[in-house]
């Protein structure tokens, strides 16, 4: 059920990021912070539901920040692309 479940938190983090590396750390992030939160759950499938939703939240949060840094510091965002090529 576990593999089950974190190939579909996977295939989803994938739909987010487009990229597997990210979708990989994306999942592995939100199951940290929905389980060091929340300790138990009453259904096994509403862990997966929450994570979904962090998945989702940290995501969004992540696309957030992007987008500020380079409206404040376009010039910087434009050198740290360049240098990842």
């Amino acid at each position: 059920m576990v593999e089950v479940a974190a190939d579909r938190l996977g295939a989803y983090g994938y739909v987010l990021t487009g990229s597997q590396s990210e979708a990989e750390e994306l999942v592995q992030d939100a199951i940290v912070r929905v389980f060091a939160r929340r300790t138990r759950f009453e259904v096994p499938a509403q862990a997966e539901q929450y994570v979904r939703r962090t998945m989702r939240t940290m995501h969004i949060d992540r696309m957030r920040r992007e987008a500020l840094w380079r409206r404040v510091m376009p010039g910087q965002a434009r050198e740290e692309s360049r240098a990842d090529d």
